[in-house]
């Protein structure tokens, strides 16, 4: 509501809002209960096998096929956000 807060008071109209990255919060949310070890070392979520790499972009893909037909997903880890100028 934020966002769309601020788009709109610039004057610009929202066309388009969903959340983006959904099917990777459980991965997310591990990652980030590693982040309470005070060893943690965030630049290591970077250094993954390149079979992990390929699955998550697989996931990822699959994401995007959902948007592309229109599915809006209810929370994710990003937000993607389409805005136009008013006529």
């Amino acid at each position: 509501s934020e966002l769309m807060g601020k788009v709109i008071q610039s004057g610009l109209k929202v066309e388009y809002i969903t959340s983006f990255v959904s099917l990777l919060v459980p991965f997310m949310w591990l990652t980030r209960l590693r982040a309470i070890d005070a060893n943690y070392n965030p630049m290591d979520e970077f250094q993954i096998p390149n079979w992990l790499n390929r699955s998550l972009e697989m996931i990822m893909s699959f994401e995007f096929a959902l948007l592309k037909i229109g599915m809006k997903l209810p929370f994710g880890g990003s937000l993607i956000l389409m805005a136009r100028k008013r006529d």
